[in-house]
């Protein structure tokens, strides 16, 4: 059995994870594919030289993902917003398209949470924005507010109790 036999099972075994991971964090399907196909050629090229060292060869796959990831967002080359049509004519709404109405008053919500959030002191705010809007890990997020694991989960639920005083009372209870 070849390098690229056994290569062909770790794809079959691995490529909806890798592109799970990366749709979740690109919300965008055609540029999660293209990172996708990417990833899986980059580990082609190294897999000969590939080293377990004790960890799963799906934590080096995701590991060139996120890489190829971050050098995605770091290029000017995309753009991440839909380019505005010259005239409504132009949507064409598919079966598999989510409805612009939910669209709308999803982003509505999102722009209201926001809102509220930013009543929140400033830590708090922080660590919810990076949780619920960003979309981080605990781990992440703890490494980017310098905080334990522990100490996140613990800004996390103050930041929704108040959050919930918040909603329900217009003021944030002390």
């Amino acid at each position: 059995m070849t390098d690229r036999d056994s290569f062909a099972g770790v794809y079959r075994a691995h490529r909806a994870a890798v592109f799970q991971y990366l749709h979740h964090r690109t919300r965008d399907r055609d540029l999660a594919e293209d990172l996708t196909s990417e990833t899986f050629a980059r580990a082609l090229r190294g897999y000969g030289s590939y080293v377990a060292r004790g960890t799963p060869i799906r934590a080096w796959l995701v590991t060139i993902a996120r890489n190829l990831l971050a050098d995605e967002l770091k290029s000017a080359r995309h753009r991440y917003h839909a380019p505005l049509p010259d005239s409504f004519d132009e949507f064409r709404w598919t079966s598999g398209s989510p409805d612009p109405a939910e669209l709308v008053c999803r982003e509505a919500v999102r722009s209201s949470m926001r809102r509220v959030v930013s009543r929140l002191n400033a830590e708090q705010a922080r660590c919810i924005t990076m949780r619920y809007f960003d979309e981080r890990t605990v781990a992440e997020t703890s490494v980017a507010m310098r905080r334990s694991a522990g100490a996140v989960r613990a800004l996390q639920n103050r930041g929704i109790h108040s959050l919930r005083e918040v909603l329900t009372t217009g003021a944030i209870a002390s």
